[in-house]
């Protein structure tokens, strides 16, 4: 730095008199009064901006990275989502739930109690009638299921199903399971659907929540079940 240069922002608690600033430059010429400060707040908005940037971009794409978590769900052992479409006189139910809340663990059956508790839920999630029940008036029947999880046997799928449901973690050694399943009723008069009760508590060994949302033709609505709250209405 050339003798009588000071740095700007040194000369903010400086009188409005003649000084010299350094720039990217070097010294540049003298400047007074209201110029020396045009020139201070203009390096002042430049490096706030070079310092800030980067550190918005970065909230920015981590709150995206944490808005998309939440939009697709947390993988949360003793709850389980259970998503409803009518459409004219079908009804489909789309249940997500972490195989632990289900069946208790996560893994792939390892001894027969577990091999038996695994096979008495898809029993279970084959007979969709006993598990939602809607309004009577409404003559709802269950014509088709479908399910997906890694710890049911499907050769056909097993690759898609072992990538989408199963996330290993190196520093534990820990496998996320989980099950999607799909229930399509038949309703002889969806226009008297006024309700919906969930008995799948009796068949799922640690569901304790369950978040249950409606689309209908004329309005949606949310609830949160459980085993002792298992009705809602629209």
């Amino acid at each position: 730095m050339q003798p009588g240069c000071i740095l700007p922002w040194q000369a903010l608690s400086c009188p409005q008199s003649q000084l010299s600033c350094i720039s990217e430059l070097g010294c540049i010429s003298v400047l007074t009064g209201m110029n020396m400060k045009r020139v201070l707040l203009h390096h002042t908005i430049a490096l706030t901006t070079a310092i800030l940037l980067p550190c918005l971009s970065f909230a920015n794409e981590q709150g995206a990275h944490e808005h998309g978590a939440h939009e697709h769900g947390a993988h949360v052992h003793g709850a389980a989502k259970l998503q409803v479409a009518i459409d004219g006189d079908a009804v489909t139910l789309m249940l997500e739930s972490p195989m632990a809340s289900l069946v208790g663990f996560e893994h792939a059956p390892g001894n027969e109690a577990e091999k038996a508790a695994l096979a008495k839920l898809v029993s279970a999630l084959n007979k969709p009638d006993a598990l939602f029940v809607f309004s009577p008036a409404a003559g709802c029947t269950s014509s088709s299921v479908k399910l997906e999880s890694p710890l049911i046997a499907d050769t056909a799928h097993e690759d898609k199903h072992q990538e989408k449901h199963e996330h290993q973690h190196d520093d534990k050694n820990d496998t996320h399971s989980d099950l999607d399943g799909e229930f399509v009723f038949t309703c002889k008069a969806a226009d008297k659907l006024a309700g919906l009760t969930v008995n799948l508590f009796d068949v799922a060994a640690n569901l304790q929540d369950l978040d249950v949302e409606v689309a209908g033709p004329a309005k949606q609505t949310a609830a949160g079940l459980s085993s002792k709250t298992r009705s809602m209405n629209w």
